[in-house]
């Protein structure tokens, strides 16, 4: 019984043995299987590893692009700025050598003389002796807008000019946009119309300029049309006593609605003997749609008088759509900021309205 006994407690203690044995190699089978997991997972992190460089080496490389970029840019920038101002004081330069240039008279053309201007020739009607003599005395109109002209506007441009008269300005631009752009020309003088139209096809522009024969005002309708002795003078307000030639109907169209929706307008000259604002009311999508416009509107008291216009409801409705307004000095082009005081102190001025931040962009206008 005794040896009965040990040989229990030693079979006992075998049993507890190999169950530890059992739990130890059950433990173990464990460790491997997580040790196997582990090595799975180590692989994947590796592999995950090898992406993550190689995706850090990429963004890298991007960033030293963009960098690379971004310098190009900024060079590309620096050399439209300077080739603008290049181009600004080419024109300047150009406008003085052709001042200094031999005079060339007038060519009698039926009724009409052809006149030799910096920019080609022009048609001017023969009854309109006071216009013939200053326009044939070097063909240069407006310096002071003409240089500010030369700063804002570059190849492939779209230019509004209302009141275009014969097209002093409108040929002008229709060089300085070439044949990437556009110009639209708004002259509500039937005969003055004709002749702009003729100038243009003898200059070999019609194709880049439209020409549309009526006044722009804020809404579509007619209006009688006031004759002066001087053509450019023409007006839709009655004049103050003085005779003219007479009167003659004429459609009136809102700028919107010669422009085609769409396009964007970098430049626009607006000189409506008094009736600037209404051209400016009838712009609305024209100016919802150039964010980049620049323009170039007459300022004179008294025409404003006579359409009952304040400077001060002037200003402050050319001011409302976000722009700055500045006064051209009529001969050297320099801008100075514009005010109703500053406004009340003049005749008659030419007046730039640029966006907040556009002068950077424009570093042939100079400002003072």
């Amino acid at each position: 019984a005794a040896r009965i006994a040990g040989i229990e407690r030693a079979l006992a203690r075998l049993g507890e043995r190999h169950d530890a044995e059992a739990a130890m190699l059950h433990e173990i089978a464990g460790l491997r299987r997580l040790a196997a997991d582990n090595a799975r997972r180590l692989e994947a992190l590796g592999r995950l590893s090898d992406a993550t460089r190689r995706d850090i080496a990429e963004a890298s490389e991007i960033a030293a692009t963009k960098r690379d970029v971004a310098g190009v840019m900024e060079v590309a920038a620096d050399n439209a700025r300077r080739l603008d101002a290049v181009r600004s004081d080419v024109a300047s330069v150009s406008d003085a050598v052709r001042s200094n240039a031999p005079r060339r008279p007038p060519i009698p053309v039926g009724d009409d003389f052809l006149v030799h201007t910096p920019d080609g020739v022009l048609l001017v009607p023969g009854e309109d002796l006071r216009f013939l003599a200053v326009i044939a005395d070097g063909g240069v109109l407006e310096t002071g807008a003409r240089r500010v002209l030369a700063a804002l506007l570059r190849p492939g441009c779209a230019f509004l000019d209302v009141g275009a008269n014969v097209g002093t300005m409108t040929l002008f631009a229709a060089r300085a946009v070439g044949p990437a752009g556009r110009v639209f020309a708004v002259e509500p003088t039937p005969r003055i119309a004709a002749l702009l139209r003729r100038s243009m096809a003898v200059n070999d522009v019609a194709d880049r300029v439209s020409v549309s024969e009526c006044a722009a005002g804020d809404r579509e309708g007619e209006a009688l049309l006031h004759l002066e002795e001087v053509m450019s003078h023409n007006t839709l307000f009655p004049p103050d006593g003085a005779e003219g030639r007479g009167t003659v109907r004429v459609r009136v169209s809102p700028a919107d609605a010669l422009v085609p929706a769409g396009t964007a307008v970098d430049v626009a000259k607006v000189d409506a003997e008094g009736a600037e604002l209404q051209v400016w009311r009838g712009m609305g999508r024209i100016l919802a749609e150039s964010p980049g416009l620049a323009a170039v509107l007459e300022f004179g008291r008294p025409h404003l008088a006579r359409a009952g216009v304040s400077p001060e409801a002037w200003l402050r409705e050319v001011e409302a759509p976000g722009f700055v307004p500045y006064m051209i000095d009529d001969m050297a082009g320099v801008c100075r900021p514009a005010s109703v005081s500053s406004l009340s102190d003049v005749f008659s001025v030419n007046v730039l309205l640029l966006r907040p931040g556009a002068a950077e962009r424009h570093p042939g206008l100079v400002f003072a």
